[in-house]
């Protein structure tokens, strides 16, 4: 109702966990493991017809109270590490996207790999899932997680720190050792 905050709404791709710490921030939160208008269903591909007629909100719809626009708007998109990504995931978001347009676009970090097994596999990181978005929707992510300057600053004013004369430690030359360096 007009008369109560509306909480801000996030789309996720992400786990369990990405949501939940989302959630218990105050936020309103949609997706993660679960397709957010059509739950029953499980599959992970989607085809023309089936983003043609996709179930979502119809912001700004002819008659629709401006209320339940509002309360259909997607404030922010987070995307993390997501193992189950798919392409429904993506046609999904990126739609959501087009729709929100002014919805912040945040990636957790933008990690190329991650590395495993003894012969140092490449397993494909959340930088692949944020670039795959980022194409489709023409849009570019603003990274939170490390080598982000925006998490630096944080971290400083947050722990009253004073970066030249603080020590940091990773195992990551791409995102750790890189945060560190520039950071000061």
């Amino acid at each position: 109702s007009s008369d109560t905050a509306r909480i801000p709404r996030v789309h996720v791709i992400g786990t369990e966990g990405l949501v939940s710490e989302i959630a218990s921030a105050g936020f309103q939160v949609q997706g993660g493991q679960e397709d957010p208008y059509d739950p029953s269903n499980t599959r992970c591909g989607m085809s023309r017809e089936e983003l043609a007629s996709y179930p979502f909100p119809a912001p700004n719809a002819s008659g629709q109270d401006e209320e339940d626009v509002d309360d259909e708007r997607i404030d922010a998109f987070v995307v993390g590490l997501d193992n189950e990504f798919n392409y429904r995931k993506l046609c999904i978001a990126n739609v959501l996207m087009q729709r929100n347009p002014n919805a912040l676009f945040v990636s957790t970090n933008e990690d190329a790999y991650d590395l495993v097994g003894a012969d140092a596999r490449h397993l494909p990181g959340n930088g692949a899932l944020v670039k795959a978005l980022e194409h489709c929707s023409q849009r570019k992510a603003v990274c939170v997680g490390k080598p982000s300057p925006l998490l630096a600053e944080l971290i400083a004013m947050d722990h009253n720190l004073d970066v030249r004369r603080t020590l940091f430690v990773g195992d990551r030359l791409d995102t750790d050792v890189r945060f560190g360096v520039e950071s000061g």
